[in-house]
């Protein structure tokens, strides 16, 4: 008996590549179980498109990450969607769209992100296994900045979400549905520790080598915490806001 160790993989989202620790596949089938009278056997008959789910946890590309996030968020935002192809040396899928991202950055460690897709399952190729050179742009969190300015937070986390709905065409099969489409408004989170000031205005936070704006933010709760030997008082706020008011660059 043997076993294969992991140790290179690929994957790219729309031919653009990404430094991936994990990467999972599933598709749904829904079938429905039609039974016939007088009979002891029963069949089972589609009645709702295929669907594959998609997870990529990765690290951040310093200088192109923000540009793509833009990319796959506009998308899923459209009423006219360009949809997405994701593949890896084991499975991918096509005409996709991202229905969730969260991103995680602390100072002294490297940030992680986590995005899911739906779409159909891959008919395509598959990407020959390698080791990705983007691992040398990977950066530790030297700086989590506030609106451009000299506040940082000590740790921060994101959020983005939005519904997305397969819809087939009349003239095609459903196992394999082109028609996914996204519902906004969707709704981001922010997430805030260890900041010196309470903030009620947040415009951008950046880290990892790029940068996420927002419009329209708000304040949903709010902490501090001061204790003895401590040079001052920290404050942790958390903010929401919809989907369709979050940019990255």
């Amino acid at each position: 008996m043997t076993r294969t160790l992991y140790t290179d993989t690929n994957v790219k989202i729309n031919g653009s590549g990404l430094i991936a620790q994990s990467f999972s596949l599933n598709k749904s089938m829904p079938h429905e179980q039609i039974d016939v009278y007088g009979s002891n056997f029963f069949n089972q008959v589609q009645g709702e498109p295929s669907t594959a789910n998609c997870e990529i946890s990765c690290y951040p590309v310093s200088g192109t990450f923000g540009n793509l996030l833009q990319q796959l968020t506009s998308h899923a935002r459209s009423s006219d969607p360009t949809r997405e192809t994701v593949l890896s040396n084991f499975g991918g899928l096509d005409h996709g769209l991202l229905t969730s991202l969260r991103m995680d950055a602390a100072i002294g460690s490297v940030p992680i992100a986590n995005m899911s897709f739906i779409g159909a399952i891959s008919t395509g190729y598959l990407l020959a296994a390698s080791v990705s050179t983007l691992i040398n742009t990977v950066q530790t969190t030297e700086s989590i900045s506030i609106n451009g300015g000299d506040i940082c937070a000590q740790r921060c986390s994101f959020d983005w979400s939005i519904p997305v709905t397969p819809i087939p065409k009349y003239d095609e099969s459903l196992s394999y549905p082109t028609g996914f489409f996204g519902e906004p408004v969707g709704v981001a989170n922010l997430s805030l520790e260890g900041i010196t000031e309470p903030l009620s205005i947040v415009d951008s936070v950046n880290f990892g080598g790029f940068s996420v704006q927002f419009t329209d933010i708000k304040v949903i709760s709010s902490g501090a915490n001061q204790s003895i030997g401590t040079v001052g008082a920290t404050y942790s706020i958390n903010y929401q806001c919809a989907a369709n008011n979050v940019n990255f660059t």
